[in-house]
């Protein structure tokens, strides 16, 4: 890869750029309904929140890459790019009720055709497996939850 090149932006500072977008409006956000006194306790769930939701679209990356042979280039930046996607989706769809969920999917396809260099098909598919693993994870955790005992 070439630093001066037209790869560099792509592999680092437009996922960087994304990330650090979406860390803003989540912290803004946080801030607006809260009060700055969320600052603490949002720099200590940031980390889960960003497992949790970035977890099952590198899962999804992996599952697809085996079965439809596609390649995601380095894996470090292909994490980050995962992340800065995820994350950028996320919190821009914070606003929106009803449809956030449309359009979280179709930022993802688009951005993942765009960073990764998927074609579309590649990239609906990656969203559609990406939102089953997390559908999966998701029923998991709460069947988990489910099961742990209460003190009344």
């Amino acid at each position: 890869m070439e630093t001066g090149g037209q790869s560099f932006p792509k592999e680092y500072k437009f996922p960087g750029i994304l990330l650090l977008c979406g860390l803003g409006i989540i912290g803004a956000y946080g801030i607006f309904v809260a009060g700055p006194a969320v600052l603490v306790p949002l720099s200590i769930a940031l980390p889960i929140l960003i497992a949790k939701n970035v977890l099952p679209g590198l899962l999804a990356g992996i599952v697809l890459a085996k079965f439809l042979g596609a390649d995601f280039g380095d894996p470090k930046t292909a994490v980050l790019k995962f992340t800065a996607i995820i994350f950028f989706s996320l919190a821009l769809t914070f606003f929106i009720t009803g449809i956030g969920f449309i359009v979280q999917a179709m930022l993802w396809v688009g951005l993942i055709i765009w960073l990764f260099e998927m074609t579309p098909g590649e990239a609906v598919a990656l969203t559609i497996t990406a939102v089953v693993v997390n559908f999966v994870l998701q029923f998991l955790w709460g069947m988990t939850q489910m099961l742990q005992p209460r003190s009344f």
